[in-house]
């Protein structure tokens, strides 16, 4: 009796603490990160022309998957896309390939800008995105801002697509929770 009791006891703890850990988003090391207040496995953006994922998520990168849902081609605009980071406006770059850049496999132009990623009608693509020059999810960052302003960080990525000849852009905002910013919403 006592162990099946002892058993229920640690069960609805642990469940307790794993229900805890998934109000504030994913857990990426230092920092758990939120989309749109959901964890990022769950989101999806969707409107009548994109539909758009969180593949994979780092405090380095993310990795979006977007569709197209429209009868005719698309394309994601690489230099009209941008991340706002602890508020500061950055552009987006390609992370794809940055291992082989990174090992001297390949070289890239320093000043070179990624070509629009054309999407064709129902078809999806993966875009591999970092901000320019900057960590995405920074713990240190994250904890002065919520120190001086009383509020969860939050960091926005900016996507932006050619549909039917004009620029469309698809902003998705991202909260950042550290240990001490948890602590001090519980207060």
């Amino acid at each position: 009796m006592k162990r099946i009791l002892l058993t229920s006891l640690l069960f609805a703890l642990t469940w307790t603490m794993k229900s805890n850990a998934q109000d504030f988003g994913k857990n990426l090391g230092s920092v758990s990160v939120a989309v749109e207040n959901q964890n990022p496995d769950k989101y999806i953006f969707s409107d009548e022309q994109v539909s758009i994922k969180i593949k994979e998520i780092s405090i380095y990168s993310i990795t979006f998957e977007a569709t197209n849902k429209t009868n005719s081609s698309i394309s994601f605009n690489w230099g009209e896309s941008y991340y706002v980071v602890d508020g500061e406006s950055l552009s987006m770059e390609n992370g794809s390939g940055q291992a082989a850049v990174a090992i001297g496999m390949q070289s890239k132009e320093v000043n070179s800008q990624p070509k629009d990623l054309k999407i064709g009608p129902k078809t999806k693509v993966n875009i591999i995105s970092l901000p320019k020059g900057k960590t995405l999810f920074n713990f240190s960052s994250a904890n002065k801002y919520f120190k001086e302003e009383s509020k969860v960080p939050e960091n926005k990525a900016v996507l932006a697509f050619n549909i039917n000849g004009s620029t469309v852009e698809k902003p998705i905002t991202f909260q950042i929770y550290t240990g001490k910013i948890k602590k001090g919403l519980k207060k």
